[in-house]
């Protein structure tokens, strides 16, 4: 095990990288192929169909009151099974269609598309460009002397097209759907950001005698509004309102743990005495929450009453629950356990801040607050405070239901915007909890295993943090008998994963702290009871110390990890505490042991228990040490690096820029060293601007605006070839692996989910000296076709690489000879 010592800092390599861009390959696309001798048949379906819609519209019209309706017509376009719908066909604005929504039925593979057609003009253009594909060919070629039936792609993908209902805006999780059509609930009303578009919905809410939020959320290209009606009102709602682009269900909020505790305090003016701190700290970790008590002896010093705020004058800043207090003792501390029975001095180099984001008991907020807008009000309260300030946001608040497997909500989506800097001028860190398992203890873990992270938990920008345990000591009396339900290591029973997402969502939790264990009983009907908590301050003056634990005491926790870890690197970006945090990380024995069959001598082999251990603990349990410093045997190097990922060529084409850092290696010592193993690990850690609008099958494309890859040269390439290598790919898949090299990597293609990729090569010393030429590039996102609609000022992104070798021999020295080249370069 490396000796990390803080004499030895991790090596800043400045500026160390070079740009260079080309321009992007064609890309290959499948089609839907019908014979000639149907092609007729299917346009005069279709067009049959468009005639259906042509008499609904002049019943419409011949309506009394035909003038409260919009002269815009809602279709639904029916895809082919497992082919793409040409969506882009879809969305001419010029033509008058506008496309609202892309959905994906998961049984037949069929996608659905919401269009909203302007008017009986724009119509008889769609209808006429079926009838050119029954007519008409394009012009022939050398390969294809015939050419091929006009507007082909368009025509031969849609299967049918209908008018549009409730469920064509229903871009949710199935199963949620109301079954009740009069029973009134709350909706996340999404729509196209235009002009007045918020106004005519309060306008026509009203006129309906519906219930709106006074809160909206403004998101790229949408906004969104909650509204209380039953389905049926509802889609009366949406025959008058066709700015309305999708709908989905509004966000609850989940009860929180609640523990009760008869905790001696005789230590506690003890501890109190033993802690001190800077009340100079720039250091804050921003708690949104319930609200924090700040009377308490071991959170007074840490906290102003200045920076005690609220997202609603009304409610006050005290916490009127517990949890925010809670998580304050535990954002300085941690678990107070061990800091009660000892007389160590306890330093804390940052303070507290606190954003009440919940209303008091007996204020349920009427309607259910729009949770996104509510969380960016809060950040941007936070940063009017102080905008000066090294902020850490901590969430241990989360839905009560969990994810559509990882698919971006308008909660996470404001997350993602806040950390990208939108709402603060600044990038930003953010936790969020994981979120708790119903009935935790009861079939571990096989159901945590199945039960989904919780909204806003898949924001690809923030750190989701779950909960691993260590705690299997049993003291109370009344548990004497029981079994602790998680090993040692292993999962907290209540902590939640992403096992059940599709691949292309986000690796969650990307890592896990402390949450504590419950104690159970054996038999075929056992019971459960946290007994295993962390002990943390009260908000009550007759309970100073409490119980608590799971996602929320995690997330904590892991502020508290990010704090320290800034405090001690005050210039270092966000994005490079994010890698650190990860890049630290390692899994448990019993975190391996809950994949069987992982291999650690052969990482290719074991895909799916690879998938099932990302998607449970992440990248494992961080480390501070490793996070903070360097060992002679185990170096880290850091890279901070802006970059424009497209530029526009002299032609008016676009061209990709790729970052290649040649890295200052220890190339005589990895020589030396031979056929002697040795590993090498890579973080890369950036910030999307996010799109959450559902528009195509393959969403991730278009909600992150843009991806970052990394790609290292292999021992058996030349430098040329390495960059042909990267020359070659398409714009929206990641550069291959050089054939011989891919067995090296530990997580290999599942690493590039989110924006955040970290992955260990594993090797001989001989073989990483030939390694040292590395490359950023980026891959396809919302941003390629909207390029020359974004800012100049803001085209510039950030990224930070972290890299570090490890070797098992700690009388061999990597440090020193990199220090030293790095020092004669700056």
């Amino acid at each position: 095990m490396p000796e990390y010592k803080d004499n030895l800092d991790h090596i800043l390599l400045p500026n160390w990288g070079q740009t260079e861009g080309y321009k992007f390959p064609r890309r290959v696309s499948v089609e839907v192929r019908i014979p000639p001798r149907q092609r007729a048949q299917h346009a005069a379906h279709l067009k049959g169909q468009i005639d259906n819609i042509k008499t609904a519209m002049s019943q419409m019209q011949a309506r009394p009151d035909a003038e409260q309706y919009p002269q815009s017509v809602i279709l639904e376009f029916h895809g082919e099974s497992q082919y793409d719908l040409a969506t882009k066909s879809l969305e001419i604005p010029t033509q008058g269609l506008t496309l609202l929504n892309v959905r994906e039925d998961e049984a037949s593979h069929k996608l659905y598309a919401t269009v909203r057609v302007e008017d009986e003009k724009a119509l008889k253009k769609l209808e006429n460009k079926i009838e050119a594909y029954s007519t008409q060919n394009t012009p022939g070629t050398a390969r294809n002397p015939q050419g091929n039936p006009k507007n082909k792609t368009l025509v031969e993908t849609i299967s049918s097209i209908s008018l549009a209902r409730l469920q064509a805006f229903w871009t949710d999780r199935v199963d949620l759907f109301p079954q009740d059509a009069s029973q009134k609930i709350w909706w996340e009303i999404w729509l196209l950001d235009e002009q007045s578009a918020v106004a005519k919905l309060r306008i026509i809410v009203e006129f309906l005698r519906l219930k709106a939020s006074d809160r909206e959320l403004r998101l790229v290209e949408r906004m969104v509004v909650l509204v209380e009606a039953s389905a049926t009102e509802l889609e009366r709602l949406l025959e008058r309102c066709h700015e309305v682009s999708e709908v989905r269900r509004a966000i609850e909020i989940a009860p929180f743990l609640s523990l009760q505790s008869d905790i001696m305090h005789e230590q506690l003016e003890q501890l109190a005495a033993n802690v001190t701190g800077s009340n100079l700290s720039k250091v804050f970790i921003t708690i949104l929450d319930t609200g924090v008590n700040p009377g308490h002896t071991l959170l007074s010093p840490f906290i102003e009453s200045d920076d005690l705020l609220t997202c609603n004058p009304a409610w006050n800043t005290n916490d009127h629950h517990g949890h925010g207090t809670e998580m304050a003792g535990i954002s300085l501390y941690g678990d107070l356990t061990p800091l009660i029975s000892s007389h160590q001095p306890v330093n804390i180099q940052h303070a507290l801040e606190s954003v009440k984001i919940l209303p008091p008991q007996g204020q349920t907020p009427t309607p259910p607050d729009l949770y996104g807008a509510v969380t960016i009000q809060a950040a941007t309260v936070a940063n009017d405070n102080d905008d000066d300030r090294l902020r850490i946001f901590c969430m241990p608040v989360t839905d009560h239901l969990t994810i559509d497997r990882g698919k971006p909500s308008s909660w996470s989506a404001a997350v993602d915007e806040i950390c990208f800097g939108k709402h603060t001028r600044k990038r930003q860190l953010f936790f969020i909890s994981a979120g708790n398992k119903q009935q935790p203890g009861r079939n571990y873990i096989d159901e945590n295993l199945l039960e989904s992270i919780h909204d806003p938990g898949q924001a690809w920008n923030a750190l989701t943090i779950g909960a691993y345990t260590e705690k299997q000591t049993i003291i109370e009396p009344v548990f004497s008998g029981w079994q602790p339900v998680a090993p040692e290591g292993g999962l907290c029973p209540s902590s939640t994963t992403s096992n059940v997402w599709i691949s292309s969502w986000p690796i969650k939790p990307e890592i896990v702290f402390e949450g504590g264990n419950m104690a159970g009983t054996t038999g075929s009907n056992p019971d459960f009871d946290s007994g295993l908590s962390l002990i943390t301050t009260g908000h009550q003056p007759t309970r100073l110390l409490t119980e608590t634990g799971e996602t929320s005491a995690a997330v904590a926790q892991a502020g508290r990890f990010a704090a320290m870890l800034q405090a001690a690197n005050p210039n270092m970006w966000p994005e490079t505490v994010r890698a650190l945090m990860v890049h630290s990380a390692s899994w448990t024995p019993a975190m391996l042991a809950v994949c069987p069959g992982f291999p650690h001598d052969c990482p290719k082999t074991g895909a799916n228990s690879l998938r099932s251990l990302i998607r449970t603990f992440g990248y494992g349990v961080p480390n501070l040490k490793r996070a903070r410093y360097s060992a002679t045997d185990a170096l880290t190097m850091i890279i901070e690096q802006e970059f424009e990922p497209y530029i526009e060529t002299n032609d008016g084409k676009q061209s990709r820029q790729i970052n290649y850092h040649n890295l200052p290696w220890p190339l005589q010592t990895l020589q030396d060293m031979g056929n002697e193993n040795v590993q090498f690990r890579a973080t890369l850690s950036y910030f999307i601007e996010p799109n959450p609008a559902r528009r195509d099958r393959q969403p991730k494309h278009l909600y992150r605006s843009f991806g970052l890859r990394f790609a290292v040269k292999s021992p058996l390439e030349t430098e040329r070839n390495f960059k042909t290598r990267l020359n070659g790919a398409r714009e929206d898949v990641e550069v291959p692996e050089y054939a011989s090299d891919a067995n090296h990597w530990l997580i290999g293609d599942q690493r590039w989910s989110g924006s955040i990729h970290s992955d260990i090569w594993m090797g001989t010393a001989a073989q990483l000296a030939e390694c040292g030429l590395m490359a950023v590039y980026p891959v396809n996102g919302w941003w390629k076709d909207k390029f020359d609609r974004i800012p100049e000022e803001h085209r510039r992104i950030r990224y930070s690489l972290v890299l570090s070798i490890q070797t098992p021999r700690q009388d061999v020295d990597i440090y020193t000879p990199v220090l030293n080249m790095v020092e004669l370069v700056t």
